[in-house]
C-alpha cells in the first residue's frame, strides 16, 4: 500500500497541527528539491492539504468510504510516482465514481491533469472545487499553480499571447487563498512568481518581501522565500540589494553545520546554473556568497569551484583585447583559445590534437617565446593561468621568472592547473529543468568566431618543416640547368638559380596547403 499522506510527513492521523508544521519543516531540510525533486514535491502536497482543517477533513473522509476506494488511491498514487499521469488519470476517476463528492480526489485529480499538460481539464476540476468549496485555500492555490504551469508550458510552446491571460487567472488565484489564509506566506509567493514570469521583477521582489513577514516573523523557515529575493536580485544584476538580502539569510540561518551546508549548496547550485548558462562574472560572485555558509571542514572543494569560476570570468573579459593581439604568436593565441573554450565546456572537433599542435607550432616558430610568455602573463593572466603548467614549464626551461607578475585574485585563492587531476569539477548536480533565464553572452568570441576572425592560418597552424622547399628548390635547379645546358657556362649556373628560387616558392606554398 502506497504511504498516506500522515505517513509521507512522519505523523499520526491525530497529529496536531503544530506537530504537523514541525513535520514539515523538518522534512523539506533533509529533502531539498535539488538533491530529491520528486519527494520534495510530495512532502510540499501532503502539507498542503493537512495543513487546513477543510481540506484535511475531506481527506479523512476518504478512508470512509472502503477498502476499495483506498486501494484505487494508492494505485493512483503509485502511478504518480512512476509520473504515468494516464494511469493515475483513471485510478482517480474510478475513486471520484465511487465518491462524487470527495474534494481532495478531485483536487489530486486536477494536479494530475496538470502534470500531464492537460490544463483545460485541470482547470474545469478545480474551478469546479472552488465553485463548490470556496472557502479553502489550498484548492485556490493549487488553481493558481495549474495556470502558472499552463503559462510555462504555453511560453515554451511558442503561445506568448495565450500566457499572459493565463498569468493574470493565476495572480488573481493566488490573491484569492492569501485573502482566505494571510498568515501563509506560499500564497504570495505565487503571485510573485506570476510577475517573475513575466519579467516583472520590482513587483516580484515587492510580493517576495511581503510573503516574509506574512506569518509575523523572519527566521529560518522564510529562507526559501529570502533565496527567492536572492536570485530576483541576480536577474536585475542588483548586486548591492543581494548582498543585503544574503545578509538577512545568515542572520537567521542556525548555527548548525548541516543546515549552514544545506544553504551553502543552494547558492552553489545556483552558481552552476549561471556558469552553465554563461554568466561566468555572476556565478563567481555567488559562488563567494556560497563560502560564507559552508563550513571549514567542507571548504575545500567549494573553493575550488568558485576560485575556478572567478578565472573564467577574468579570462572571459581578457578575450577581446587577446583576441586581436598582434605581439602574440597565432599558434600561442589559438592553443590559449582552446583553453579557454574546454574551460567554458564548448565543443571541441579533435580537441586534443588541436592543443598538441597548436603548441608544437608555437615552439617551433620564429618569434620571442620569452616576449609571448612575459606578455600573456602580465596582461592576460586569467588565461595564462588556466594553463599554468605548461606555461610555467616552458619559462623554467627559457630561465624566464614570471613570479613577479600579477595575481588573478589578489586574495589568497591559489591557481588551478587545469591538466591536473585534480582540477576541480562542478559536483553540484544540475536540476532536469530548463535552465534559468540568466543567460548572459559570452563578450570574448566562441571557437567558430574566432576562426572567423583570426589569420586563416589560425584553424590549422602550418608546420614549420622545410621538406617541401628544399625538396623544390633542389628540382628547381636541375630542371633549370638541364633546360640551358645549350647555352653552356654561365648560363646553366644562372638558369639554374633561377629554377631552384622557382622550386623554394612552390615548396613554400605546397607547404602552406598541405600543413607538411
Amino acid at each position: 500500500m502506497a504511504a498516506s499522506l500522515y505517513e509521507m510527513l512522519g505523523v499520526t492521523p491525530d497529529a496536531s497541527p503544530a506537530e504537523i508544521k514541525r513535520a514539515y519543516y523538518n522534512l523539506i531540510r533533509k529533502h531539498p528539491p535539488e538533491k530529491e525533486p520528486e519527494r520534495y514535491r510530495l512532502i510540499n502536497e501532503a502539507w498542503s492539504v493537512l495543513s487546513n482543517e477543510e481540506s484535511r477533513r475531506s481527506y479523512d473522509e476518504t478512508s470512509l468510504y472502503g477498502d476499495e476506494v483506498e486501494a484505487l488511491m494508492d494505485a493512483a498514487r503509485r502511478a504518480e510516482e512512476e509520473e504515468n499521469w494516464a494511469t493515475a488519470v483513471q485510478k482517480l476517476k474510478m475513486a471520484l465514481a465511487l465518491t462524487p463528492t470527495a474534494d481532495y480526489i478531485l483536487n489530486r485529480l486536477a494536479l494530475v491533469y496538470a502534470y500531464d499538460n492537460r490544463f483545460p481539464e485541470a482547470v474545469k476540476s478545480l474551478e469546479k472545487l472552488t465553485t463548490r468549496v470556496p472557502t479553502v485555500p489550498v484548492y485556490w492555490s493549487n488553481l493558481g499553480e495549474i495556470f502558472l504551469r499552463q503559462a510555462d508550458w504555453q511560453s515554451e510552446n511558442g503561445q506568448e499571447k495565450e500566457k499572459t491571460p493565463s498569468l493574470e487567472k493565476g495572480r488573481a488565484a493566488f490573491e484569492t487563498a492569501y485573502r482566505l489564509e494571510p498568515y501563509n506566506q506560499k500564497h504570495l509567493l505565487g503571485v510573485s512568481r506570476c510577475y517573475k514570469a513575466e519579467k516583472n521583477y520590482p513587483q516580484a521582489i515587492a510580493y517576495a518581501r511581503r510573503a516574509i513577514t506574512a506569518d509575523g516573523e523572519v527566521d529560518y523557515s522564510d529562507f526559501d522565500t529570502l533565496f527567492e529575493i536572492a536570485f530576483l536580485h541576480v536577474l536585475t544584476d542588483d548586486w548591492d540589494g543581494l548582498q543585503k538580502v544574503v545578509g538577512e539569510i545568515n542572520s537567521v540561518t542556525p548555527s548548525d553545520p548541516e543546515i549552514r551546508g544545506y544553504v551553502a549548496s543552494r547558492f552553489a547550485r545556483l552558481a552552476s546554473e549561471l556558469f552553465g548558462a554563461g554568466g561566468y562574472s555572476d556565478a563567481a560572485r555567488i559562488g563567494i556568497h556560497a563560502l560564507t555558509f559552508q563550513d571549514a571542514s567542507a571548504r575545500a572543494e567549494l573553493e575550488k569551484m568558485v576560485t575556478f569560476y572567478r578565472y573564467v570570468a577574468g579570462a572571459n573579459e581578457e578575450m577581446g583585447a587577446f583576441s586581436g593581439d598582434q605581439r602574440l604568436p597565432v599558434p600561442l593565441r589559438y592553443f590559449a583559445y582552446l583553453s579557454y573554450m574546454k574551460a567554458v565546456d564548448e565543443p571541441l572537433e579533435d580537441h586534443d590534437d588541436e592543443f598538441q599542435e597548436a603548441w608544437t607550432n608555437f615552439l617551433r616558430g620564429d618569434g620571442d617565446h620569452r616576449l609571448a610568455l612575459l606578455i600573456l602573463r602580465m596582461e592576460y593572466p586569467h588565461l595564462y593561468w588556466l594553463q599554468d603548467n605548461v606555461y610555467d614549464k616552458l619559462a623554467e626551461q627559457l630561465k624566464l621568472d614570471l613570479r613577479q607578475g600579477p595575481d588573478p585574485m589578489g586574495d589568497g585563492f591559489r591557481p588551478l592547473n587545469m591538466a591536473e587531476d585534480s582540477a576541480p569539477q562542478r559536483t553540484i548536480t544540475k536540476p532536469p529543468v530548463a535552465k534559468p533565464p540568466v543567460a548572459r553572452p559570452v563578450t570574448g568570441p566562441t571557437l567558430r568566431e574566432s576562426r572567423a576572425t583570426l589569420p586563416n592560418n589560425l584553424t590549422r597552424p602550418p608546420n614549420q618543416g622545410l621538406a617541401l622547399p628544399f625538396a623544390g628548390g633542389v628540382l628547381g635547379f636541375f630542371m633549370g640547368a638541364v633546360f640551358a645546358t645549350p647555352l653552356g657556362g654561365a648560363g646553366v649556373v644562372i638558369t639554374g638559380i633561377i629554377g631552384a628560387w622557382i622550386g623554394v616558392s612552390l615548396g613554400k606554398w605546397l607547404r602552406r596547403i598541405v600543413g607538411g
